[in-house]
């Protein structure tokens, strides 16, 4: 585990990122992840990233606590209450990895809500992008979107019901169809 305000790199230096946990402020360079663990700040916070962030394997861990994004002002006495980690990319973003969702302190979000986790010029989904629930009380689950905003676009999550939920809803909204047109029927004859 790497804990790091600013990294840098060297002219001509090479950052093997290929295991391990990075906890770091900054990144002054484009950040190649071919594995480990690229978790924002510090649990939860905000990673910046001055060039593109290319997320090949490995997992990028946003940890959510609450509704305010990063840590917008770390240090005493102003000391924000962070809510959920934050990872601002000045270029582009190719996301192929699993993003891993981790609820703290027994948070759990409303179906609906939203959480802007990370921006870039672009942001692109490409196809072994995943995303992960780590295992707690919420019953629910999270959808990934790109929208536009920010540097230029945005991967928003959204808080969703457990699957199990929208097929009950589902068929109780089919039933209840069903004896409404039986009622008709009936009314009709």
């Amino acid at each position: 585990t790497l804990f790091v305000n600013n990294l840098l790199r060297g002219s001509g230096g090479l950052f093997d990122f290929s295991g391990g946990t990075l906890h770091a402020d900054n990144v002054q360079f484009t950040l190649t992840q071919d594995g480990g663990t690229l978790a924002p700040g510090a649990s939860p916070g905000l990673t910046n990233i001055f060039g593109d962030y290319d997320f090949n394997a490995g997992i990028l861990e946003i940890e959510i606590n609450g509704y305010d994004q990063g840590d917008q002002d770390p240090l005493p006495p102003n000391d924000d209450d962070i809510g959920y980690d934050f990872v601002d990319v000045t270029g582009e973003a190719f996301l192929d990895g699993m993003l891993q969702v981790v609820l703290l302190d027994g948070f759990l979000p409303n179906v609906g809500d939203t959480f802007d986790v990370l921006t870039a010029t672009d942001v692109h989904l490409e196809g072994n992008f995943g995303l992960d629930l780590v295992p707690g009380d919420f019953v629910g689950g999270f959808i990934a979107r790109v929208i536009p905003g920010g540097n230029g676009e945005i991967l928003q999550l959204t808080a969703v019901p457990e699957p199990a939920t929208c097929t009950l809803l589902a068929l109780g909204l089919i039933g209840l169809l069903g004896c409404g047109r039986r009622l008709r029927s009936r009314v009709t004859d």
